[in-house]
């Protein structure tokens, strides 16, 4: 039986940030190589303000997966944690706080001291490559290139005048995307070279996060809550082969275990008139949504799960239990094992910024205070909810970024699982009552067929029929209906057939 490559790969972080304080709002404007089509953008930014003004919008993800697979499976241990202040607006003193979660030693402006100037203005992002820190600069339309260890600047990479860089995603080692929020469209860079190449990539209304999943990217177009599609892109050809409609403001997109793809969309506050008063009707809810793609026809399907009248941008995805993390009146936790997904508000308050780190179970929630002097980030347990720790850091902590204990990449396409047959593992917890997790692994894209029988030969149920990527994955089992007893689950793949016994007691 082959084994996960254990210790390896770094966490890709992409981070968001999307509320402009009212402070900043009279300055953006002023800006008009940074907003296109300013009259249409006007209302959104607007009425994000107006709702939002009380509870500031979660904006920063991570994805936490290589190749299909979590932190928690690759058995990777944290080694710290990086913390994107912004700064603030057009003040061009962004910094990085650098945080050890063994010792909770805390260090602000770890780039600052080492180079001796400043990243620049409003830091929007952190990404991890091969060793190397990228921080997307947001006002200042360009990356900062640093060594992940000292910090020492190892390059810079500029957009055109104009650009508002936001995300990264790594598709290779010479290939790179990043989203344009007034631009509409996502740049193409080489990360090797550090070069801005000339394709434009055009999508919909601020485009923010992505994601690289099955041989595509999912781009969402988040226009402040004024689109509401997603775009799946070749990133060959580098052209939109599909649009996906969701709901107003689609942001973090996570993969589960089952490679479905979840997407919150934080909804639209409304249009305001000329004397700023709400128009009745304008407004649209968000919610959380599910895609996957279709056995038969191979096309995207879209679901609602769940419906929220307002909803952060930022989703967390933890793979052991199958549950989700979002702020939406509270930050919120979706249980994905039941039929219907439920939720639960976990902890109360509103928070600028939240991130799920699965490696330890922890949320860590970020607090900009008044957004002039330094913020704080809160360390929660996300099973008992206890608090861990709490320490200040630089002026609008806004995003994060995990960094394993070994080299690694976060390029989703490159190849590390040694996998070499169809595999179906012990499944965990055995004896179970009613639910059980099945994991399994094969070597190539294929059709995959999960069948359970009781001890009599009889089938009970059947969990799977579907194609799935190479790699691994994991199913369920609800025997809720079911008597105590043994059963065993049958996997089929490409001719082959591997059995496990369970012990279902009630």
């Amino acid at each position: 039986m082959n084994q996960i490559l254990l210790n390896i790969l770094t966490s890709i972080a992409e981070q968001y940030q999307s509320e402009l304080r009212e402070s900043e709002l009279g300055q953006t404007i002023k800006n008009s190589q940074c907003i296109v089509s300013l009259s249409r953008k006007w209302y959104g930014l607007v009425s994000l303000i107006c709702v939002y003004a009380s509870t500031a919008v979660p904006l920063y993800a991570q994805q936490n997966q290589f190749n299909g697979q979590s932190v928690v499976e690759r058995g990777a241990k944290l080694e710290q944690l990086l913390i994107g202040n912004e700064g603030g607006f057009g003040s061009s003193n962004a910094t990085i706080s650098r945080y050890n979660p063994d010792t909770k030693d805390l260090e602000d402006g770890v780039f600052l001291n080492v180079n001796g100037i400043g990243l620049g203005d409003v830091l929007q992002s952190l990404h991890y490559n091969e060793g190397q820190v990228y921080a997307v600069m947001n006002n200042s339309a360009q990356i900062v290139v640093m060594d992940s260890e000292s910090f020492t600047q190892q390059g810079l990479i500029s957009f055109p005048e104009g650009a508002s860089p936001r995300q990264m995603l790594l598709l290779s080692s010479d290939m790179a995307y990043i989203t344009d929020l007034y631009g509409d469209e996502i740049h193409l860079i080489n990360p090797t070279t550090q070069q801005v190449l000339s394709t434009k990539i055009g999508v919909g209304d601020g485009p923010e996060y992505m994601i690289n999943h099955q041989e595509a990217v999912f781009v969402g177009n988040y226009g402040f809550g004024q689109d509401s599609t997603i775009m799946v892109i070749d990133p060959v050809q580098h052209t939109v082969i599909d649009t996906l409609v969701v709901a107003s403001g689609p942001g973090q997109i996570v993969v589960d275990n089952n490679a479905a793809l979840w997407v919150v969309c934080t909804g639209y506050a409304g249009d305001y008139d000329a004397q700023w008063n709400l128009i009745e009707g304008t407004q649209r809810p968000g919610g959380l949504f599910r895609i996957q793609k279709d056995a038969q026809s191979q096309q995207w399907q879209v679901s609602k799960e769940l419906e929220l009248k307002q909803a952060g941008i930022h989703l967390g995805y933890d793979p052991r239990n199958e549950f989700l993390y979002l702020q939406s009146e509270g930050i919120k936790r979706v249980n994905l094992n039941q039929v219907d997904v439920t939720t639960e508000t976990i902890i109360s308050g509103s928070y600028y910024s939240f991130y799920y780190e699965s490696a330890r179970n922890h949320l860590y929630l970020a607090d900009a205070k008044d957004y002039v002097v330094a913020g704080s980030v809160r360390v929660v347990h996300a099973d008992s909810f206890q608090d861990l720790d709490e320490f200040s850091v630089g002026i609008i902590p806004g995003s994060f970024l995990a960094i394993y204990d070994l080299e690694s990449t976060a390029m989703d396409q490159l190849d590390y699982l040694e996998l070499s047959q169809v595999e179906l593992y012990p499944n965990y917890p055995n004896p179970f009552n009613p639910t059980t997790q099945l994991k399994y692994s094969i070597p190539v894209a294929g059709l995959v067929e999960i069948l359970i029988y009781n001890s009599l030969g009889q089938k009970v149920a059947s969990l799977e029929k579907s194609i799935k990527q190479r790699g691994y994955h994991t199913q369920t089992f609800n025997a809720q209906n079911l008597p105590s007893g043994v059963y065993y689950a049958h996997i089929l793949f490409n001719g082959y057939q591997r059995v496990t016994k369970m012990l279902l007691i009630k």
